[in-house]
């Protein structure tokens, strides 16, 4: 959408043939830009998108609110058919909170007044820029204290020229853009985004002096000149304190400045742009309002490229921050989607800010954007990591415990189980009585003395229980020695991961500290 529109300045253009011709060069580029995507094959179609999408430069004007258009944005164009399907929508939305704010419908003149101005919104939408600018003063004589009425009267009074119609009338339209940011002030204390619109009400006034300025230069009034741009510079200063995101403001003070003659002003002005975003130096090539000062503007934006503004380089360095955030999330071991796409987006940057088609505010958000989700995600998984490894410790060192009692508990009953001899002791005698009977008969056979045969078979006998009461006492034993071992394998695997968790979480501790030291310093600080 760059170049489509010349911008405005003094002496060259009639202002509502300026505004025909801003509409022709929509509508002839829309057809062009259409035309030209129906040629892309589909895959060129969807790396293009998605390069735009990871940029983030390249803005859709067609489809884009008043705040996104920043330098795109052009006088009339907010006016065009292109916008009103969005304007609308969002106007309906505003009004709707309004309404339940002030409990409307309690109120039928206030009713009525609604309705009328839905109304206008809808002629307005259909192109029918006389009829809406009925339905809006029916509505005014029903409320007119409606922000969102006076403010669309007064763009309508400023730019509302078309084919069919010509409602223009520069003096209405900076009497009601004054009264628009009047009562939108008037909100501020129960309309969150009232600053949005009053800011853009005293933008509009501005641009409303500005041009009964070029009028009173017409009829060789200096004074009435200096008077109405004087009157402009008011309104922007206003503007810009209530809503300084919109740099419009910034640039429509330079032109100003410049006219008045005050060379310096106006190149302050330029800094702050040359800081902010650079594609203001075509603009201003293409601006005659800039005659005078052309080669110091050229020079501002020069400078900018070798010696950037704190904003520049805030950005510049944040660009190596955000490198530095994916690094981290990587080594995190965090699951990185879109890796390449944001390192394309960063090598994209690095190379935009080398140059003056860069607008550095958006590009700096969205490099915040993206070094805030690096640095979240690995923050999450570092920390999901240590909890991880922390409870892994934790239960084998809480295991090993419960292992050592259990070791302790078996062994205490095993030597219960050794000092409780009574039904090893009956099983012994039954066992010796069999012994002893065996014995009988072996001695029996045997020649010899009685007292040989009567000492074998005491031996026999003692044998027999000894035997007897052993196997007893094993097989009691044999469940808690099963039980012991088990528990001493347990401790011993215990031994062996304990040390090996405790030299993971001690890595992983450091490398988080190292992290989290590298956090507190990438934090970004404020371009002034």
């Amino acid at each position: 959408m760059r170049g489509i529109f010349k911008p405005y300045y003094y002496g060259e253009h009639k202002w509502d043939n300026y505004l025909i011709d801003i509409q022709n060069s929509v509508e002839t580029n829309t057809k062009e830009t259409t035309n030209a995507f129906q040629k892309l094959g589909e895959q060129q179609l969807a790396e293009l998108r998605g390069h735009t999408e990871a940029m983030g430069i390249l803005q859709d004007t067609l489809h884009a609110g008043l705040e996104e258009l920043k330098a795109e944005f052009e006088w009339g164009f907010t006016l065009l058919a292109d916008q009103m399907d969005r304007q609308v929508q969002a106007i309906l939305h505003v009004a709707t909170r309004l309404d339940e704010i002030h409990k409307t419908l309690q109120f039928p003149l206030m009713t009525q007044a609604r309705e009328l101005f839905l109304l206008g919104e809808d002629r307005l939408h259909k192109k029918l820029l006389d009829k809406a600018l009925e339905a809006f003063r029916q509505a005014e004589q029903k409320n007119e204290v409606d922000f969102l009425l006076q403010l669309q009267m007064g763009k309508l009074l400023l730019y509302g020229k078309d084919e069919d119609d010509d409602v223009i009338d520069l003096r209405e339209a900076e009497r009601h853009l004054l009264l628009a940011a009047r009562y939108a002030d008037a909100e501020k204390h129960s309309f969150q985004n009232w600053n949005k619109y009053c800011g853009e009400a005293y933008f509009h006034a501005a641009v409303s002096a500005y041009l009964l300025g070029e009028g009173e230069k017409l009829a060789s009034n200096g004074e009435g000149v200096r008077d109405c741009l004087a009157r402009a510079l008011r309104y922007l200063h206003k503007s810009a304190g209530i809503w300084p995101e919109f740099l419009e403001t910034v640039y429509t003070k330079a032109k100003c400045h410049a006219l008045l003659g005050e060379r310096d002003e106006a190149l302050r002005n330029f800094e702050i742009l040359a800081d902010r975003d650079r594609r203001y130096s075509l603009k201003a090539t293409e601006d005659k309002d800039f005659d005078a000062i052309r080669a110091e503007v050229d020079g501002v934006f020069h400078r900018s490229l070798v010696s950037p503004g704190s904003f520049a380089r805030a950005t510049t360095v944040n660009i190596a921050k955000t490198a530095e955030a994916l690094e981290w999330a990587k080594r995190s071991k965090s699951n990185v989607r879109d890796a390449a796409a944001t390192e394309r987006l960063l090598d994209d940057a690095k190379i935009a800010m080398a140059g003056t088609n860069v607008d550095i505010v958006s590009l700096a958000a969205k490099i915040d954007q993206a070094r805030d989700e690096f640095v979240d995600l690995a923050d999450r998984t570092y920390s999901d990591r240590m909890t991880t490894l922390q409870n892994a410790l934790k239960e084998a060192q809480d295991r090993k415990t419960r292992l050592q009692s259990s070791l302790a508990a078996y062994t205490a009953h095993r030597g219960g189980i050794k000092g409780d001899a009574d039904t090893s002791r009956g099983f012994g005698c039954l066992t010796s009585f069999v012994f002893f009977i065996i014995g009988l008969v072996f001695l029996g056979n045997v020649q010899g003395e009685g007292a040989l045969i009567f000492y074998g078979m005491i031996v026999t006998w003692t044998i027999g229980f000894a035997v007897a009461k052993r196997i007893s006492w094993q097989k009691k034993t044999r469940p808690v020695d099963q039980q012991i071992a088990e528990a001493k394998q347990g401790i011993s695997e215990c031994d062996g991961l304990i040390p090996s968790l405790k030299e993971q979480v001690f890595q992983l501790e450091t490398e988080f500290g190292h992290f989290k030291a590298w956090r507190r310093d990438c934090m970004r600080v404020p371009a002034a």
